[in-house]
């Protein structure tokens, strides 16, 4: 998000729990900002890796996200508009919930 905000702006996290499919319960997390959004043709591959807009990027922050919050059981989305910010959705399992992914 701070590379979203050269020129300043807002950044917003929140977590709440949250009951979903039967009695599972999941902890939500958000982070939005009010930065520059990611490009229609870019969305699809965001979480690919070495996918990046930046100069002298690696591309691999959100795919290294996606793959820590998928080894946990979690899901990722986000949803962004070009010139009104990024929000990023995290769904995770409580503890009680949590199953842990084993790398192969």
């Amino acid at each position: 998000a701070c590379q979203a905000l050269p020129n300043g702006g807002e950044i917003k996290i929140s977590a709440a729990p949250v009951s979903q499919s039967g009695d599972t319960e999941w902890l939500r997390v958000t982070i939005s900002d009010s930065g520059q959004g990611i490009a229609r043709e870019d969305i699809d591959k965001i979480f690919h890796p070495f996918f990046t807009t930046k100069t002298g990027g690696t591309g691999l922050g959100l795919a290294i996200v996606y793959r820590i919050i998928e080894d946990h059981g979690g899901t990722i989305d986000v949803e962004s508009e070009p010139g009104k910010g990024t929000r990023f959705s995290i769904m995770l399992p409580t503890a009680e919930e949590a199953v842990f992914a084993r790398s192969k």
